[in-house]
């Protein structure tokens, strides 16, 4: 932690400080990496606070997926094809994780200012920009590999179709999960590996407001939190499209808030919380549907008995 610029006369503005960290970690298979974190935190007012962090990060594959004894699972079985004059299709499909997996790396960085309102105590708001890019993200390509047909654009580069014997046998080298061997026909080849994306870029803002009150009849307190994803772009491999996967199935919605009202006094506290959820689409399904936002709501009333003045302590 480094102080740039102290506070005048020991008051809260114009204060700036640096923060500065490092990581270096060395993997027998992996290799080695060093990843810096460089942060500040500015203040030029009482009311005001200016803050951003921009940091690198590297993790070794998992240990499940580095075990070849995992690598190469395959199954023989009809998929959804839209193509298809019967809507299905004979697919030989590939499971567990993908061969030569290398290590996930990212670049993250966030920007965001701190409010408080000097006309009303006890408030702050906050706000935060994120961006998040991966590179070589291990992970499940798509949606369930049984529905790779109903996102071909997307997942062209995982899909052969009217595969030769040559190209099954060159993937498929171990007894299929359901019994039989590679030998039957097939009209399509879904590579479901898990693999290390070419690229996953997520942007969005996060906010959350606070306030907190004292009265004669308790603590009132209100909390609201939310997520605004701005896009999530993934793509496959480097010579796949470019697809935001925002409102997805499986994927985050563009937003997300949770809402916290709750009260106090003495032993007794009441809380209720709502969950919100935006709509989404359901991309996997024969024809692309919606699916509507989703909404709860929580209540909790609790009563301390261990002390206090309460009746029933």
């Amino acid at each position: 932690a480094v102080p740039i610029v102290g506070a005048r006369g020991g008051s809260t503005p114009d204060r700036l400080a640096l923060s500065l960290a490092g990581r270096y970690d060395s993997y027998s298979d992996a290799g080695g990496t060093l990843n810096p974190k460089i942060g500040f935190n500015w203040r030029p007012s009482a009311l005001v606070k200016v803050r951003g962090n921009w940091g690198t990060s590297f993790r070794a594959p998992p240990f499940f997926f580095t075990n070849h004894d995992q690598v190469g699972d395959a199954a023989i079985q009809d998929v959804i094809d839209p193509r298809s004059p019967t809507m299905s299709t004979r697919a030989l499909l590939l499971f567990g994780p993908g061969p030569d997996l290398k290590p996930e790396t990212a670049r993250t960085w966030n920007a965001g200012v701190d409010l408080s309102l000097g006309a009303i105590p006890n408030f702050a708001l906050s706000l935060t920009y994120f961006s998040i890019d991966y590179q070589g993200k291990i992970q499940h390509p798509g949606p369930d590999t049984n529905f790779f047909l109903t996102q071909e654009a997307q997942l062209a580069p995982l899909i052969t179709r009217n595969p030769t014997q040559a190209q099954i046998a060159a993937v498929c080298t171990k007894p299929l999960l359901q019994g039989g061997d590679c030998n039957q026909p097939v009209a399509v080849i879904l590579d479901g590996r898990w693999r290390n994306l070419a690229s996953l870029k997520t942007r969005g803002v996060d906010a959350s407001l606070d306030y907190f009150r004292d009265t004669s009849w308790g603590r009132v307190s209100s909390s609201l939190n939310g997520t605004y994803t701005i896009d999530q772009r993934q793509q496959v491999i480097a010579t796949a499209p470019v697809f935001d996967l925002v409102n997805t199935v499986g994927n985050p919605p563009s937003l997300r808030l949770v809402w916290n009202l709750s009260w106090s006094l003495r032993g007794w506290t009441a809380q209720s919380t709502l969950n919100y959820a935006g709509a989404y689409r359901d991309t996997a399904s024969d024809a692309v549907r919606k699916v509507g936002s989703w909404t709860t709501v929580d209540v909790n009333i609790g009563y301390r008995i261990d002390g206090g003045s309460g009746r029933l302590a």
